[in-house]
């Protein structure tokens, strides 16, 4: 931001005679902040995500202690869709972020005290995936005391839904993250959340999405009508929301589409806050309203939510739980995904498709098939058979499979079995090998680093 702190350096910081050119930026771990995760990077359907993973180190703005472990920004074709209110203490509470909390009591009229926000939160993080067509990241945290902290609850915050207890740290909850971008491929783009809790507290699951409003997907069908009454650049009390599907009608022409595989049977309310405030030398104040969806547990468990971004005239994708509670599938006119996420490795089926992983996700697409493991793993179909030791991503068409693979440090085979005979192929990087089994498939063998490899099938 330009101010008159800067006066006379805007031109170094913003010269425009430099030739321009899209940065080749993709996602990345930043080890004092988090997980900062992006795709299309200087297009139109551009995506952004900043998932914040660290302890705070610096108390004057970098991040407070309520920002560890949540999303602190969500943008997808294109478009800003959730994430945390602009820095400014009236909105950095716990309850004004996007992340699992404590169960809290909040009413302005009762005058009760609340919940500071001073969560003091170590993290471990158990593994992380960058790959052409998703991220995958998880990260445990340890909530392990609630000290005395200076951010307080706003004061026009409207009541939050009533809970039986309030909850108490120590508690630990798990955040994996599947970031999905399908825009260049004609798919869905789409964020997948499973958190899970433990240490047999009461918690609540908070987010926040720049929208007009949040209903059912029959109520935000009827277009102007819903919004007749949006509320605006003005507070909504809170309201009981019925169902597992919910659509928040974006500000910007881009909706996010809620689905709820988890919790099944408890409370879901929406209610909407916002605050106008300017910035360091900007002299008006600028209004930011957003929606909240709050779920409920009074036990340890998971919060388990897909969050589809979908341009408003386009057509709203169908979703289902599958494979025992442990995927979601999202189908529409594009083919379909399934979205597989455990807390630690295992067994799956869907369909005709078998697999083992912790993070997984199959894409369907008019014959062609796309694989995106986020952890080691196995997949077995009809006619194919992959087995990875490293997060690997995988398309597989008709006399071609086209393999992305990050192995570290370390050289990583991955086996594939199927029919024919296949070899390497112009476009694969230097140092793959193919090692060719005697009926089927064979082995790829990736040097350290990234790397890319084409298999053709022989004619």
């Amino acid at each position: 931001m330009f101010s008159h702190s800067t006066a006379g350096m805007t031109a170094l910081l913003a010269d425009r005679s430099l030739p321009a050119e899209a940065p080749s930026w993709g996602s990345e771990r930043l080890p004092t902040l988090g997980y900062l995760l992006r795709s299309g990077v200087g297009t139109p359907a551009e995506s952004y995500l900043l998932f914040v993973t660290e302890y705070m180190r610096s108390p004057d703005g970098e991040i407070w202690p309520p920002d560890t472990g949540t999303i602190a920004g969500w943008y997808a074709l294109g478009k800003p869709l959730g994430g945390a209110f602009s820095r400014a203490p009236e909105t950095a509470h716990s309850v004004t972020v996007n992340r699992v909390l404590p169960a809290v009591n909040w009413d302005p009229a009762s005058g009760a005290s609340v919940q500071g926000a001073g969560f003091v939160t170590s993290s471990r993080h158990d593994g992380s995936a960058f790959l052409p067509g998703a991220d995958y990241a998880n990260v445990l945290f340890d909530v392990w005391t609630n000290r005395d902290f200076w951010l307080s609850i706003p004061k026009d915050m409207p009541p939050l839904p009533k809970r039986q207890r309030e909850g108490k740290t120590p508690y630990k909850w798990r955040r994996q993250l599947w970031r999905v971008d399908g825009a260049g491929e004609g798919g869905p783009s789409y964020l997948v959340l499973k958190d899970t809790v433990f240490g047999g507290e009461p918690t609540q699951w908070h987010f926040w999405t720049w929208s007009e409003k949040i209903g059912t997907p029959e109520e935000a069908a009827a277009g102007e009508s819903f919004l007749a009454d949006k509320p605006g650049a003005k507070i909504a009390q809170c309201r009981e929301l019925k169902g597992n599907r919910f659509t928040a009608v974006g500000q910007f022409g881009v909706d996010v589409e809620y689905y709820l595989a988890a919790p099944a049977d408890t409370p879901r309310h929406t209610l909407r806050f916002g605050v106008s405030q300017g910035a360091y030398g900007v002299g008006r104040a600028i209004p930011e309203y957003q929606d909240l969806l709050c779920l409920q547990r009074e036990d340890d468990g998971e919060y388990f939510v897909v969050l589809c971004a979908r341009e408003q005239n386009a057509a709203v994708p169908q979703f289902e739980t599958c494979a025992e509670g442990r995927a979601v599938k999202i189908s529409g006119d594009f083919g379909s995904d399934i979205v597989f996420v455990c807390r630690e490795r295992s067994t799956g089926k869907v369909g005709s498709f078998q697999f083992e992983a912790e993070a997984l996700v199959i894409q369907e697409r008019s014959g062609r098939l796309r694989l995106l493991f986020g952890s080691p793993g196995n997949f077995v179909s009809e006619r194919l058979t992959i087995r990875t030791s490293v997060p690997v991503e995988a398309k597989i068409g008709d006399g071609e499979i086209l393999v992305f693979a990050r192995p570290g440090n370390d050289q990583a085979g991955i086996e594939i079995e199927q029919a024919g005979s296949w070899t390497l192929g112009k476009g694969s990087d230097k140092g793959v090998k193919w090692m060719p089994a005697k009926e089927r498939g064979g082995t790829l063998s990736f040097p350290s680093g990234a790397a890319k490899a084409v298999l053709t099938k022989r004619r």
